[in-house]
């Protein structure tokens, strides 16, 4: 069980002077990777110890108990795992939770046990699948995200407005690359970085930020304090518990992938060590060498040389070793043989083809013109 020192929930980051609360959680974990227990202590709340109780059969969450006060909260779900109620005895009310045919979450509503219903919450989908607008009853503001072209993932922007009014307010921009997510809004512009554990929320330009960590069921263990909003997306009105049962096949398919990656990895680094190895000093010309060790760093590996590499390659060897004044061309042959590779490839996963192979061939006979060429 691992102890965790933070000061702030993810809602009260938005106000970061009202964040002065400090808490200490501690966190137990079952053998299939469910969450077991909870201990927190904070000055505003006092102590508390939850239980977490799952279901034998389907491993589903079925309550969390505090206790201390013994107030026990209670989950629902529907035959295809989605979650249908949320009870709590203090509450005057259950949260019920309404999906459509796809499975996705369209509305949560406050069933007051007595026959009486009223939405709190209501969101719309597109044919792709992507969030195009939710209403927030409980507050009497709408949301509208406008989106690219697909619009599965992040929206391009969010708009706000009063429900009933017609005017929209931009209250939230996204500019989404392969490796971060850059926000706007009235505080400032802020970067989300995805990583396997989490997000690394950061303000733009200076980079300050912080890891928020997230577990494989999409939960936040541990509370963060920022000094800055995080984005919307990344807020919830699922609740504090946010029930997810983790089990042990979803951890077992990440390490599977995770195993593959790696493995692909070093693949291709031995493979294009061996073609270096073979070729370095063996020909007679340096230009020539280098153009097969970029052709066959294509053509010869299951995991082809991306563009760049020998370009890369070549001013590393010269800031280290200070080189030839000749590198230039070095790095240019190297480059042209990368993308003559791609034509040279036989198979869609080769294995190392040597000397007088077609993919050898195929190399040879377009790096001899190159270093005529050069």
């Amino acid at each position: 069980m691992s102890k965790k020192e933070v000061h702030c929930s993810i809602r009260a980051r938005l106000l970061p002077d009202t964040c002065q609360v400090a808490y200490s959680r501690s966190y137990g974990y079952n053998l299939d990777g469910s969450r077991s227990e909870v201990i927190r202590d904070d000055a505003l709340n006092g102590s508390h110890w939850e239980l977490y109780l799952y279901d034998e059969g389907s491993g589903r969450l079925e309550a969390v108990l505090d206790m201390e006060s013994g107030v026990m909260h209670s989950f629902e779900w529907n035959p295809e795992g989605t979650l249908a109620r949320w009870s709590e005895p203090n509450r005057g009310y259950d949260r019920a939770f309404g999906y459509d045919e796809e499975g996705r979450l369209v509305r949560i509503e406050r069933d007051y046990r007595n026959g009486n219903k009223s939405l709190a919450y209501e969101y719309g989908y597109n044919s792709n699948g992507g969030k195009v607008w939710k209403r927030d009853y409980l507050n009497q503001q709408e949301y509208r995200y406008l989106c690219r072209i697909g619009c599965g993932g992040t929206p391009m922007r969010v708009y706000n407005r009063a429900m009933g009014n017609e005017s929209w307010t931009s209250v939230e921009d996204y500019l989404q690359t392969p490796t971060f997510t850059a926000y706007n809004n009235r505080y400032g512009s802020y970067m989300d970085y995805r990583w396997l554990a989490g997000h690394w929320l950061a303000e733009f330009p200076s980079g300050e930020g912080k890891m928020v960590y997230r577990d494989m069921a999409g939960v936040t263990p541990e509370l963060v304090l920022l000094d800055f909003p995080p984005p919307l997306y990344l807020q919830s009105e699922a609740g504090a518990f946010q029930p997810q049962a983790l089990q042990w096949g979803v951890i077992i398919a990440g390490i599977a992938i995770i195993g593959v990656i790696l493995a692909i990895a070093w693949a291709s680094v031995w493979c294009w060590s061996h073609y270096q190895n073979l070729l370095q000093g063996n020909f007679g010309d340096d230009k020539y060498e280098h153009c097969m060790m970029g052709c066959m760093g294509v053509a010869g590996c299951p995991k082809s040389l991306p563009l760049g590499s020998g370009l890369l390659w070549e001013i590393w060897q010269w800031m280290w070793s200070r080189g030839s004044s000749d590198w230039l061309d070095d790095a240019v042959a190297t480059e042209v043989g990368i993308v003559k590779g791609r034509d040279c490839k036989r198979a869609i996963i080769p294995v190392r083809p040597g000397i007088g192979s077609p993919e050898w061939n195929c190399c040879d006979r377009f790096c001899q013109a190159v270093a005529w060429i050069l």
